[in-house]
């Protein structure tokens, strides 16, 4: 498992050059992501949405990999999307 921005969108995350060599190197091929980065309460780091590292990540992933339909993996989790990435995609 690698967490990337944690509950509040504030824990840590690998640099999207970091994910992006562990997807090269085949050592991460799914990613899950949430439609809710930010918990119950919003950022709270006052950061514009889209600057932090978890954002571009986010933005890299489901610009590069390829959404796995629920009926794949049977079912998913409400508010969540499972990628599937390629090294490819790096």
């Amino acid at each position: 498992m690698l967490p990337i921005g944690g509950f509040t969108n504030q824990g840590p995350s690998p640099t999207l050059a970091s994910l992006k060599q562990q997807v090269r190197a085949d050592e991460l091929v799914y990613v899950l992501l949430s439609d809710h980065p930010f918990g119950f309460g919003g950022s709270e780091s006052g950061d514009a949405v889209g600057t932090t590292v978890a954002d571009q990540a986010t933005r890299w992933v489901t610009g590069s990999c390829t959404a796995v339909p629920p009926t794949a993996y049977g079912g998913g989790v409400a508010g969540s999307e499972l990628y599937h990435c390629s090294p490819k995609a790096s």
